[in-house]
């Protein structure tokens, strides 16, 4: 499955319907033992609230609420890999945030500390 990039990390639909899971480089980024069957619902995570729109299967560790975060860390990761390993090389890098993307669910707070969820009248504006 060649999406035309070097390296992807992807969610096949975002954080909107299942699998609740990363693929990297175009595999299933799960343990076999680790998929479960998510029911619509909200569920108390290490970042904040995850959301579940839509019952399906993914990794027992999705958490909506922390997917920027980690999309954003994966690519800082892989840059800084890339300056270290190749550094004249160019790249492109394209992030595909969840902020505008129903269901919003933002982090209990940013990576510095400071609050995120709760901040504004409704989740919408807390996640952008």
């Amino acid at each position: 499955w060649d999406i035309g990039f070097k390296t992807s990390v992807i969610t096949t639909g975002g954080i909107q319907s299942p699998p609740y899971a990363f693929f990297r480089n175009g595999m299933l980024d799960v343990e076999m033992d680790e998929i479960v069957t998510w029911t619509t619902g909200n569920y108390s995570m290490n970042e904040g609230v995850s959301y579940i729109k839509t019952d399906g299967e993914g990794t027992i560790e999705w958490d909506s609420s922390a997917y920027n975060m980690i999309v954003a860390n994966e690519t800082l990761s892989y840059i800084e890999t890339l300056q270290e390993e190749e550094p004249d090389k160019p790249f492109f890098a394209y992030l595909a945030m969840s902020a505008v993307h129903i269901p919003n669910s933002p982090p209990d707070t940013f990576l510095d500390g400071s609050p995120v969820a709760g901040q504004y009248q409704n989740n919408h504006l807390d996640a952008l």
